[in-house]
C-alpha cells in the first residue's frame, strides 16, 4: 500500500460494531461474530470487551452465506495498530455501526443476529419480548387529507426487553413487504371491566373502565376541559372514547373515568362492549399508513417482529382493510314534522368525516362526490318504505303512509345513511322519531 500511495501518512482501521435500534435512547451496541462454532483463531482466542466467541452475539446468515464481516478481536487491533506505527504510519479509527434488524430472503439487505442465552458475566441475559400488534381501521383523525385511505398501527413489547419492531405484510408467494418500523411503543392492552352503555352527547360520570397496560406503559389525568380539547383520546374495543381521570390501581393497572363517548361517529359500537377487550390510547405513538383506494376488501396479513428478531418470526395479524377512514358517519339530529295534508318530512344534519367545526354562514364540507342518501322507514326489522334521496329531507306523503301502515302514525322508525360513491352507504343513523 505503501508503495502504490507513497504520500500516505494516516491508515484507518474499521471496526464493526452492531446496533440494535435508531433510537439511542434504546439502542444496545454489541460485538458480534461470524460462527459461534467450528471456528479456531491465531494466535489468540477471539476476544472483544470480555466476551468470547461463545457469549458474543451472532450475525445472522442467509444458507450459510454472512453479510457482515464480524467484530475483530481486540488483540488483533492492538497488533495491527502497532504494525502501522511501526512502519511511521498515523492510525485513526472508522468505527463502523451495523444496524442489526433481520433478514427475510437471500435478496434483502437487511442482517440478523441471534441473540445469546448468557451474558459475559455468565448470568441469563432478559429474552427480547414479543411484540404485540394492533391494526386499527378507524374513522379519519384531523389531519387526515379527506381522500386518503388511512389505517394505523399500534406497537409495542409485551415486557421490558423491547426496543421497537418491523412490520411486514405477508406476502402470499413469501415475498414479505416492509411497510412500517418503529422505536415507539404504543401504549396499549386490554379492559379489565366492561364498558357499559351511555349516552355520546354529554360526560358520561356513571360509568368507569378499568384497564391493564403492557410494558412500562402509563396514563396520566387531564382537566376536563383538556378532555373536551382532545386529549387522552383511546379505543376502546370498537368504541373510540376520551377520559379524564386515570387512577392508578397497581403498576401497569388503571381505572378510567370522567369519560366521552362514541368519538369520531363511533356511537354505533356504544352498546357493544365485552370482556377483555382491546385498549389503545390513541396518540402519537400509531404509525399512520395511506394506502390506495385499491387496496378496500382486499385481505392483508402483517407480521410484527421485535427488533433483533429474524424477520420470518414474530406476530401476525391478519383481516381486511374495509376503509373506514373514507366511510360516511351517521347523520344525526333526526326529525319528523307533519303538514296540513299529512305529508311527513324527515329532516336531517349530515357529519363530514374531518373539518366539521362550525362555522358562520358555512355549510360543513360534503367530502363526498355527490351529496345521497339511503332513506328507510322501518316496522322491526321490516323495510316499509326505502328512497334515494339527493337532499337532507325527505318527503313521506300521507298515500304512502296509508299504504304502509294503515293510517298515518305518531312515530316512525327511520334509518338514514349517507352514501358514498366509493364505499356506499356509511354508517346507519337509526332513530324512533315522533312526528311534530
Amino acid at each position: 500500500m505503501q508503495q502504490t500511495f507513497p504520500n500516505l501518512e494516516w491508515v484507518g482501521v474499521v471496526v464493526n460494531w452492531f446496533g440494535t435500534s435508531m433510537d439511542t435512547a434504546n439502542c444496545e451496541v454489541w460485538p458480534s461474530v461470524e460462527y459461534k462454532v467450528n471456528s479456531l483463531t491465531a494466535p489468540l482466542a477471539w476476544n472483544v470487551a470480555g466476551l468470547t466467541r461463545a457469549t458474543a452475539r451472532q450475525i445472522g446468515n442467509d444458507a450459510g452465506k454472512i453479510r457482515y464481516g464480524g467484530t475483530p478481536d481486540d488483540g488483533s487491533i492492538v497488533r495491527l495498530c502497532a504494525e502501522i506505527r511501526a512502519r511511521g504510519l498515523k492510525v485513526f479509527f472508522y468505527p463502523m455501526m451495523v444496524r442489526l434488524q433481520g433478514v427475510i430472503d437471500a435478496s434483502e439487505a437487511w442482517d440478523g443476529y441471534i441473540a445469546p442465552t448468557i451474558g459475559s458475566d455468565g448470568g441469563a441475559l432478559l429474552p427480547l419480548a414479543a411484540t404485540r400488534l394492533e391494526v386499527l381501521d378507524l374513522p379519519a383523525f384531523a389531519g387526515d387529507a379527506q381522500d386518503a385511505l388511512t389505517i394505523r398501527l399500534a406497537a409495542c413489547g409485551t415486557g421490558s426487553n423491547w426496543n421497537g419492531a418491523s412490520i411486514l405484510r405477508v406476502g402470499t408467494a413469501g415475498e414479505d413487504e416492509l411497510v412500517a418500523e418503529t422505536a415507539t411503543a404504543a401504549t396499549m392492552g386490554a379492559c379489565l371491566s366492561i364498558l357499559e352503555a351511555a349516552a355520546p352527547q354529554w360526560i358520561d360520570t356513571a360509568n368507569m373502565l378499568d384497564v391493564s397496560l403492557l410494558g412500562v406503559a402509563e396514563l396520566v389525568s387531564v382537566s376536563e376541559l383538556a378532555m373536551l380539547n382532545g386529549a387522552n383520546m383511546a379505543l376502546v374495543g370498537n368504541e373510540i372514547i376520551q377520559f379524564a381521570h386515570a387512577e392508578l390501581l397497581a403498576p401497569g393497572k388503571y381505572r378510567l373515568s370522567t369519560l366521552l363517548r362514541g368519538r369520531l361517529g363511533t356511537e354505533w359500537a356504544i352498546s357493544a362492549h365485552a370482556a377483555a377487550e382491546r385498549f389503545v390510547l390513541l396518540n402519537d405513538a400509531l404509525i399512520p399508513l395511506v394506502l390506495p383506494t385499491q387496496a378496500i376488501g382486499q385481505q392483508w396479513t402483517l407480521r410484527a417482529v421485535t427488533a433483533g428478531a429474524l424477520l420470518t418470526t414474530g406476530t401476525e395479524v391478519a383481516g381486511a382493510i374495509t376503509g373506514n377512514s373514507l366511510r360516511p358517519l351517521a347523520p344525526v339530529h333526526l326529525t319528523a314534522k307533519r303538514d296540513g295534508s299529512g305529508h311527513v318530512t324527515f329532516s336531517w344534519v349530515r357529519r363530514p368525516r374531518i373539518d366539521g367545526a362550525l362555522r358562520d354562514h358555512v355549510d360543513v364540507p360534503l367530502m363526498e362526490q355527490a351529496e345521497a342518501y339511503d332513506v328507510r322507514v322501518m316496522s322491526g326489522t321490516t323495510v316499509k318504505r326505502s328512497w334515494q334521496a339527493t337532499m337532507n329531507n325527505q318527503v313521506y306523503t300521507a298515500s304512502q303512509q296509508l299504504t304502509d301502515f294503515g293510517s298515518l302514525q305518531t312515530s316512525y322508525t327511520v334509518e338514514v345513511a349517507q352514501r358514498s360513491a366509493l364505499l356506499g352507504p356509511g354508517r346507519v343513523a337509526s332513530k324512533n322519531v315522533v312526528v311534530q
